[in-house]
């Protein structure tokens, strides 16, 4: 899972990014892929605008995947994400289940978040109320 923070973003950005996600799905060959903003909860009390967050989760089943040796391809806008790789159930053999698991999580409507109307395919997600 890719999660990217920058306070100078905002809700207009959300179209920039997905055209961007987009471009690293098609590169890739990116098989799934799921995509969503929030409001980042504990940055926004000592901001004076609210601060979003991206997350972006990709799978691929070709059995090769992605390998770099760094991130540069997932850089947006200047901003590097953070890669979080899923080793729980990975580790335990059962790959596809975590792979599917990270998917759902990127686009599961989480407690306390809200839907805007759809802008976008059904792979993303909009979500712009503080994560609980």
């Amino acid at each position: 899972m890719l999660t990217y923070n920058a306070r100078k973003w905002t809700r207009e950005t959300w179209p920039r990014f997905l055209t961007f996600i987009c471009n690293v799905v098609r590169l890739l060959r990116v098989r799934a892929w799921s995509a969503c903003q929030e409001l980042s909860l504990e940055a926004v009390r000592d901001a004076p605008a609210e601060v979003l967050h991206f997350h972006a989760y990709f799978i691929w089943t070709d059995h090769v995947g992605f390998h770099s040796r760094n991130a540069d391809v997932f850089v947006f806008e200047d901003v590097r994400p953070r890669v979080d790789i899923c080793q729980g159930r990975a580790m335990q053999g059962q790959c596809r289940g975590a792979a599917l698991h990270g998917l759902w999580y990127v686009y599961v409507e989480k407690m306390g978040l809200s839907r805007r109307p759809p802008t976008t395919t059904r792979s993303t997600r909009t979500s712009l109320a503080p994560r609980g």
